[in-house]
């Protein structure tokens, strides 16, 4: 359904948004390079939750036992946060100009089409 230039740029972006990778998902069925990325946005948010879910309670659960420990698990947390906007960028701008960035795992599944298509 994607015919202009701005829309495709648009769903490009949006695919590297966390959950608002879903519209582009839904909305562009006929651009295989656009669901590509929507896929990949999608794998990345969920990592990503994952990862800093478990900083999160580490940093919590290491506060309350030795405050140092708990300190140094949340600047790791923020470095993470500078990568995890490294990568989004970078696949970004690597989109825009028709390639993609390959994240080990996560391009990997979502190169991987469902069963029965």
């Amino acid at each position: 359904m994607i015919t202009s230039p701005a829309r495709r740029f648009v769903a490009i972006v949006l695919a590297y948004l966390g959950p608002l990778a879903v519209i582009p998902l839904l909305t562009a069925r006929t651009d295989a390079d656009v669901q590509w990325h929507a896929r990949q946005g999608i794998l990345l948010f969920a990592c990503e939750a994952g990862v800093f879910l478990a900083l999160a309670s580490l940093t919590g659960l290491t506060v309350l036992s030795n405050l140092v420990g708990g300190v140094a698990i949340g600047v790791l947390a923020r470095v993470a946060w500078i990568a995890v906007l490294a990568i989004h960028l970078t696949a970004i701008l690597s989109a825009l100009n028709d390639r993609r960035l390959s994240v080990p795992v996560v391009s990997a599944l979502a190169s991987r089409r469902r069963q029965g298509r």
